[in-house]
């Protein structure tokens, strides 16, 4: 009778775990779905003015169907600004879907470490949301604008990210648990995409990447363009793809485009007669595409595209060292995983080393696919 009472006991207790509900379970319909948010200079006195895109499915199913909206308040802190949304709403704001934060130049400036920490410390906030800084005035008249394949800005921009990621490779992907590791690492500071807003073809608005972002810490110090966030892939050893243009004949204004394929770069930090010098080292595999030049070879294509190659990442190296002074390439977080002993020896003054340090580049490619036929069309007599 008691192993049987004790039976039931373990039974009633296990229930209770495995038919509890969701601790913060909520009906759809009471809440309102955050897809990003925008996070401006405040007004009226307040640090922040926040915007969100809040999505609805009123219109229907799939894409044609989705609407969004965009909601905005001032406050001193984040979770001020959105809890005063709920006045416009009439529901709390639920952030489970939020994939993007823009910033304005103006917060990013003064600091976005708030935010960030505002997000870690949300329950409902994901820490795989993109960190984007807008070039245009605010960050709120990015999620203004018109979308051209989803409707929903927020994603739209997320979706361009990760495009760029596999096939572009002009911006670069920066999610909050990243900005987090990079903060708190020594020897690197951090990058994120840039968004601009351009006029398109109809007259009509839109955003596209622009570039990267540098900060100094948190603190937003400067962009670099598209053509340099490419080669900052190169250097970090993290483009998957894109193309690479390089000038066959410099009189005649022939370029030679190129698929890249696959590449590898590898950072190697020493000492040599007392002197740190930084070793880069690029394996590419590329695919020429337009090729308008009769008159070069595969050996002569090798050898003027491992040197432009080599030539543009001293050319960015030497611009962040001298326009902002920050290891974004992360050298000194490279010294302090492969040789810590040397880190040690510049830890204390890498703020004052990296502007000076010298680089050694060393590119080798190979070539692959139909590209390699070097036989250019001919017009014939007519």
């Amino acid at each position: 009778m008691i192993k049987k009472s004790v039976s039931i006991v373990i039974i009633l207790t296990l229930n209770l775990f495995l038919f509890c509900g969701c601790w913060n379970y909520a009906e759809i319909d009471q809440q309102a779905n955050v897809s990003g948010l925008a996070v401006d200079v405040g007004r009226n006195g307040k640090k922040y003015h926040v915007t969100v895109e809040i999505i609805s499915m009123e219109g229907g199913d799939g894409k044609e169907g989705v609407q969004t909206s965009l909601v905005e308040a001032d406050g001193d802190t984040i979770l001020e600004s959105v809890r005063r949304m709920i006045s416009i709403t009439s529901k709390k704001l639920y952030f489970g879907h939020c994939k993007v934060i823009v910033f304005s130049k103006a917060v990013a400036e003064e600091g976005i470490i708030p935010v960030v920490d505002t997000v870690i410390r949300d329950h409902e906030m994901r820490l795989t949301m993109d960190i984007v800084v807008s070039k245009s005035q605010t960050a709120l008249e990015i999620l203004k604008q018109k979308t051209i394949m989803n409707p929903i800005a927020s994603y739209e921009i997320d979706e361009m990210l990760t495009s760029n990621e596999s096939s572009l490779s002009e911006s670069y992907k920066c999610e909050v648990y990243q900005m987090i590791n990079i903060l708190e690492s020594d020897g690197i500071s951090p990058v994120t995409p840039a968004l601009d807003v351009i006029t398109t073809i109809d007259d009509g608005d839109t955003f596209k990447l622009s570039g990267i972002a540098v900060f100094n810490k948190d603190k937003l110090i400067g962009f670099l363009n598209e053509e340099d966030a490419k080669i900052f892939l190169f250097i970090k050893d993290e483009i998957k793809s894109g193309t690479i243009s390089v000038q066959a004949d410099k009189e005649a204004n022939h370029f030679i485009s190129t698929e890249i394929y696959k590449n590898k770069t590898k950072v190697k930090p020493e000492k040599v007669n007392g002197e740190l010098v930084i070793n880069i080292n690029t394996e590419s595999v590329v695919v020429p595409e337009e090729f308008k030049h009769e008159n070069i070879t595969r050996e002569g294509f090798i050898s003027i595209y491992n040197a432009q190659l080599e030539q543009k990442i001293k050319n960015l190296i030497q611009k962040v060292q001298s326009e902002f002074g920050v290891d974004v390439f992360g050298f000194g977080d490279t010294m302090h995983q492969k040789n810590n002993g040397l880190w040690q020896e510049y830890k204390d003054n890498w703020v004052k080393t990296f502007p000076t340090v010298k680089v050694n580049v060393k590119s080798k490619v190979d070539i692959r696919g139909s590209g390699t036929t070097y036989k250019t069309i001919k017009i014939g007599e007519s």
